[in-house]
């Protein structure tokens, strides 16, 4: 689990990002060539997973019957591209 404002203390449900090894050490990252992952595109990214994980769920339950086509889902915050991509 990675602290996007690398305070270990902050356990606040938005700065907690569940990455891999790689993604963790691109993240805390301090300088050197490679592009350090920002807290914002953090952030960005983790919105974008629980958004996949959310209708993979949904998915799962329609393909069973268990929940309406027409039910809304999670509304997600749009992040300035500006920032950098993946």
């Amino acid at each position: 689990m990675h602290h996007a404002d690398e305070n270990p203390s902050n356990n606040e449900e938005d700065n907690l990002i569940p990455l891999c090894w790689n993604c963790h050490d691109r993240a805390s990252q301090k300088g050197g060539l490679s592009r350090k992952i920002t807290p914002t595109q953090l952030r960005m990214y983790k919105k974008e997973w629980e958004l996949e994980i959310e209708l993979a769920k949904r998915t799962a339950a329609l393909a069973v019957g268990h929940v309406s086509e027409t039910a809304p889902l999670p509304e997600t915050r749009s992040v300035d591209s500006s920032e950098g991509s993946r």
